[in-house]
């Protein structure tokens, strides 16, 4: 079921294309976004699940479910979809070829290219002496015997999910078979000369080369392991401070983070946790000065937003709101969302879990700041509005859900705590990202008459200025 135009956000593949890996969508998506746009929208946010490495396969269906959608005249955006389709099954093909084991690390680091060995270098923060008059066997040993020095900073930066992977492959004596991963974390693997993709005995595997297994035996102690443990909470904390406030600068979260945690916090340190965790799973975009969560699409409408309302500090989250929206799959199940979900169950006759993915929808729109005008148009595009009565309970409960949803750009605040008394002024339609009619600059929020019908020829009360007949009441 599409529930709403491919425009609107990569969420859509989270709910729809379940062929898809949510993590390898996203990844696409993000590239997508640095040079694509779709009616205005760039891309961005979350996918869909699959079992590991079908990806390459359901590519092609991908797009043409794409191709079915929003993008039907969008002649040079399908092409350049093709061409990263393309692109990316001749990468995928490329990692699977027949690799030795056991594996040397000098070896190994032979089977990349002089780009790929670059990026080894540059990732482990290496100083190789020479490196445009080394030719590649020179290079290779090079950054063989300056490794070790490398892998103690990588070590330390580690998270759970990437400790328990490189522990498993330990525990197989430096092989992994048929591992739950998807391109680009194989790429960040081999990227930092850790594990490195090829075929075993007719299995795809990753492969540790001997010396790193041997460093990360000896580096594998109580101290790391705490370590690891507080790189995983910080991730974790920013993941969710992020989710409400959108994005923020390094030193806003310096500032945030220590609030949630119990020793001092190492910036230099958690810099290098947050950027190789944006790395592996894309679940945080980094910036030179700024960070943003992944769902967030315009940084710079964001920022300039929040920048609007210097009195007013970061919302003060409770640590257990900031980890449960750390998980990716949370939802903000608020009284008002939880009505308008009743709403869908009972006007549509949707299952729960369609009608929260609606309105999950519905309340990621928000967060972009889209006026309701056209979140109705979306809602019409599925739905059937009905009478004027059911449109009008449908209004009232969106501009509800959209006065208590905490908002990116109003600092992780709803626009009812910053505004206690709402005062009903009408907002102007199609206004950008970053300013909903649902909360204007500096936190008004929009206010219905819930006791008078609505005449066709009145004017909407979204606030668009336009006849409710030729807005919110069309059906």
């Amino acid at each position: 079921m599409k529930l709403f135009p491919l425009y609107r956000t990569g969420r859509i593949f989270w709910y729809t294309h379940r062929s898809l890996h949510r993590r390898q969508v996203l990844f696409w998506l993000i590239q997508l976004k640095q040079g694509l746009r779709f009616e205005g929208k760039s891309h961005c946010s979350r996918g869909a699940e699959c079992h590991p490495y079908r990806s390459a396969d359901v590519w092609k269906g991908a797009l043409y479910k794409l191709s079915s959608m929003a993008v039907q005249e969008q002649t040079a955006q399908k092409k350049e979809l093709e061409r990263l389709s393309a692109k990316r099954k001749k990468e995928e093909a490329a990692l699977w070829t027949a690799i030795s084991y056991p594996l040397g690390l000098t070896e190994a680091l032979g089977r990349l290219t002089k780009d790929d060995l670059t990026r080894v270098r540059t990732s482990l923060q290496l100083k190789v002496k020479g490196v445009s008059t080394l030719k590649k066997q020179e290079l290779c040993e090079a950054i063989a015997a300056q490794m070790p020095e490398g892998l103690e900073r990588v070590w330390h930066s580690l998270d759970e999910s990437k400790y328990n992977l490189l522990k498993a492959a330990e525990r197989k004596h430096g092989k992994l078979e048929q591992p739950d991963l998807i391109y680009e974390q194989i790429v960040y693997f081999r990227s930092l000369g850790l594990l490195f993709p090829g075929v075993v005995d007719g299995v795809n595997a990753l492969v540790m080369p001997e010396e790193v297994l041997e460093n990360f035996r000896r580096a594998d102690t109580a101290e790391l392991r705490a370590s690891v443990q507080r790189n995983t909470e910080l991730a974790k904390l920013t993941r969710g401070i992020l989710y409400y406030n959108g994005v923020l600068t390094w030193d806003e979260l310096a500032e945030l983070i220590p609030l949630y945690t119990e020793e001092a916090l190492d910036t230099e340190q958690y810099r290098q946790v947050i950027v190789d965790a944006a790395n592996y799973d894309a679940s945080i975009q980094v910036m030179d000065e700024l960070v943003a969560h992944a769902d967030v699409t315009d940084i710079a409408g964001v920022r300039k937003e929040q920048g609007l309302r210097q009195d007013a500090g970061f919302y003060p989250l409770t640590k257990k709101q900031v980890v449960q929206a750390a998980d990716p799959d949370y939802i903000d199940r608020t009284p008002q969302f939880q009505a308008l979900v009743h709403y869908f169950i009972h006007h549509y006759e949707l299952s729960r879990a369609d009608a929260e993915k609606t309105v999950d929808m519905l309340a990621y729109s928000i967060k972009l700041g889209d006026p309701l005008t056209e979140i109705m148009q979306d809602i019409e595009q599925e739905f059937e509005l009905g009478d004027e009565l059911a449109v009008r309970q449908l209004i009232d409960l969106l501009m509800k859900l959209m006065n208590n949803t905490r908002l990116w750009f109003l600092k992780g605040y709803t626009p009812l705590e910053l505004n206690p008394q709402p005062e009903a002024k009408p907002a102007a339609a199609g206004q950008a990202q970053g300013a909903s009619e649902g909360a204007e600059p500096g936190g008004k929020v929009i206010q219905l008459d819930q006791r008078r019908k609505i005449g066709r020829n009145e004017p909407c009360p979204c606030g668009s200025g336009v006849k409710y007949k030729k807005c919110c009441g069309k059906s």
